[in-house]
């Protein structure tokens, strides 16, 4: 039962399901969610705030690199590479994950994780 907080900037977009993923940081043990898990999704977690966003089911999990020019995103093996994320389509993925463009994704993630990030791309 994995359970997902979310900034009060994502808690809108995440409750009308206009944002269908999210980026984490991977966890200490490496446990990743499974597809067909679901996902409960909150904002204001452990606070008087707490308000539950949804519940989906997850329909892929992959892991992430993200770095300057681009982000790649492979199955959660590393076996295989499944998409590389470049100039020409990086505002389209930060605009999945709730950033107006690049520049706030890229931003958001090097003030928060720094660069290069290498974590867990959830999908549902």
């Amino acid at each position: 039962m994995p359970a997902y907080n979310f900034k009060k900037q994502f808690a809108k977009l995440v409750k009308t399901k206009r944002k269908r993923q999210t980026v984490r940081a991977l966890r200490k043990d490496k446990w990743l969610p499974r597809t067909g898990m679901t996902a409960y999704c909150y904002t204001g977690m452990r606070t008087k705030d707490c308000e539950l966003l949804g519940e989906f089911k997850i329909k892929e999990v992959c892991k992430i690199i993200i770095r300057q020019k681009h982000v790649e995103i492979t199955d959660h093996t590393n076996a295989r590479q499944i998409d590389l994320i470049d100039y020409s389509s990086r505002n389209e993925f930060a605009k999945k994950d709730g950033f107006d463009n690049w520049d706030q994704f890229y931003c958001f993630f090097y003030m928060e994780h720094g660069i290069p990030f290498e974590g867990a791309l959830i999908k549902w």
